[in-house]
């Protein structure tokens, strides 16, 4: 993937893009969870929440599928980063 050795690639924990209100109450859902989440940004200018980054597809899964609450509320995504795919924090 884009020329990346896997051990370097990370799974991100994350949501679909998020709008308005669902910012801050992703945070806050995402902290109540026991997570430190992040805003992050894309290429394309959308803002999504992460709230963990994981060595293992296997690991990430496995979290996601624990967390029956928050994917209630929000979509939760496993997307692959090579250590080139940082997207910028949000301010």
């Amino acid at each position: 993937r884009h020329g990346v050795p896997s051990e370097q690639e990370k799974y991100s924990l994350r949501t679909l893009p998020l709008f308005g209100d669902q910012l801050c109450a992703f945070m806050e859902a995402a902290k109540a969870s026991g997570f430190n989440p992040r805003l992050l940004t894309d290429r394309a200018g959308n803002t999504f929440g992460e709230l963990k980054l994981y060595s293992s597809l296997e690991d990430a899964f496995r979290e996601r599928d624990q967390l029956k609450k928050l994917s209630e509320y929000y979509s939760l995504v496993i997307k692959a980063r090579g250590v080139m795919e940082i997207p910028a924090v949000v301010p």
